[in-house]
């Protein structure tokens, strides 16, 4: 069935939806700020009309207190200001002079003079607003009535309209470079954002392909992406790990069993052959060999059970006694190797566990403190609160385990030297088991080494 809804590519995504977030905002703020410009303008220009009629007014009102209003003053001031004039008389309400004619009608000894002065272009009255002010004569009477008219729009001057139109042209070109800088911006993260992400996939794709040695890393700011890739590089390391481990176990597993096949299968040839005969030296050694593999069988038998179906019987114990009760076991191991065990630990401590299932992780840990660690060295165990959290510690000095090989300690099947771990025997599944059985009982466990100078495993009382 065909997919009705086809994958993006995120790159495309990413900027598509960036460019339309810019190009929404610039629009919205060219549109606002136009606008918003267009009106505190006009609310500007409207305060200079009122003061600019207040003006002519005044003027009207000296030239009327001097006796100096002609026709040519009155229409020099209407052209100066850009304002259509016509003066009424107040008694008679008729036309006393209009800033279009080139004479008066019948004013003072002043009004009528300078005839001389060209026709202005004729415009359509009818299209003006008019607003009407009273002139007053010098000694306040109320005489004419002057009317102002000016263009209904507002922005109509020259200077005026130029200004505006200049402003729109400051808008587009800032929108048109924004946006072409957008359009880069956008591009530019998309990339370096999708980048990182394809170099991820790719390695993902390695590591599904089993080739965890072409995995690469990469440099990012990006505090998710980076944390991402730190992520999956770890799993990549544990995956390559892993992978080692089990190459390395068929290895082991091959070898641990081939020696003590190779002895059953010579011994019992040559008692089939006759060179042999049955004698209970050789039958006891034919019985250790079958006893190794079944050890092997054990401890692979016992990993699976801790690791999938584990049940623990807790109750509560006393924990001082028993880990003396394990100490004990030891004992003659411990003299016949010269190796000193002191022990640091309370009169009693209470804890609930499963004390079958512990006293197998101490007689583990005790096991490999005394297997590692020389003749005639010391090992010590304790009891004790490290950080007001109670903490059982079994240090030895031993022969250490290498920086590299101690993230992986417990691991299943992980030996950190496998020649030196073949003469010892067992496939290193006993740390393993160690921390499955602590985990289930909610406890931490961890260990410090340094190559040479020993180790130390705790084990952390939640």
């Amino acid at each position: 069935m065909p997919n009705s809804n086809p994958k993006k590519h995120y790159q495309n995504y990413l900027k598509n939806h960036f460019l339309i977030i810019a190009f929404s905002t610039l629009l919205i703020v060219t549109i606002v700020g136009n606008l918003s410009v267009k009106y505190f303008f006009s609310h500007y220009l409207s305060k200079q009309v009122i003061e600019n009629n207040s003006q002519i007014l005044e003027s009207i009102e000296t030239l009327i207190s001097e006796d100096a209003l002609t026709n040519q003053n009155f229409r020099a001031l209407s052209s100066s200001n850009s304002v259509y004039l016509r003066l009424y008389s107040k008694s008679t309400n008729a036309l006393i002079m209009d800033s279009e004619t080139t004479k008066g009608y019948g004013m003072g000894s002043g009004m009528g003079k300078g005839n001389a002065m060209s026709t202005l272009p004729k415009i359509d009255v009818s299209l003006l607003d008019f607003t009407a002010y009273d002139v007053n004569s010098p000694n306040g009477q109320l005489i004419y009535r002057l009317e102002i008219g000016r263009r209904p729009d507002i922005v109509s001057s020259t200077i005026e309209g130029q200004f505006i139109f200049a402003l729109n042209i400051v808008f587009f070109i800032t929108l048109l470079v924004t946006a072409l800088f957008s359009v880069f911006y956008a591009n530019y993260q998309s990339k370096k954002i999708t980048t990182p992400i394809s170099t991820l996939i790719g390695n993902t794709k390695q590591i599904e392909l089993e080739k965890y040695n072409n995995f690469n890393n990469i440099e990012t700011d990006l505090q998710e992406i980076d944390a991402l890739n730190h992520s999956l590089s770890a799993l990549n390391d544990k995956l390559s790990a892993q992978d080692a481990l089990r190459k390395r176990l068929t290895t082991d597993i091959a070898h641990e069993l081939r020696n003590p096949l190779s002895i059953l299968r010579s011994h019992i040839e040559a008692f089939v052959d006759g060179v042999w005969l049955p004698s209970e030296e050789k039958l006891l050694k034919c019985n250790d060999e079958i006893l190794r593999l079944t050890r092997l069988i054990d401890e692979l038998n016992e990993l699976s059970v801790v690791e999938n179906s584990l049940v623990l019987t807790k109750q509560p114990h006393d924990f001082v006694h028993t880990i003396n009760k394990v100490i004990s076991s030891f004992e003659v191991l411990l003299e016949d190797r010269h190796i000193t065990l002191e022990s640091v630990l309370p009169s009693r401590f209470q804890l609930e566990y499963d004390e079958d299932r512990m006293i197998q992780v101490l007689v583990n840990l005790l096991t490999n403190a005394i297997k590692y660690s020389p003749d005639n060295s010391h090992i010590k165990v304790s009891l004790s609160n490290l950080e007001n959290q109670p903490t059982f510690c079994i240090s030895d000095q031993g022969i250490g385990i290498s920086k590299e090989d101690l993230p992986y300690i417990f691991e299943r099947f992980y030996r950190s030297d496998s020649s030196r771990n073949r003469k010892t025997g067992g496939l290193g599944i006993g740390l393993a088991v160690t921390k499955a059985i602590c985990e289930a009982h909610d406890f931490n466990i961890k260990a410090q080494s340094q190559l040479g100078e020993g180790s130390e495993f705790c084990i952390y009382f939640c």
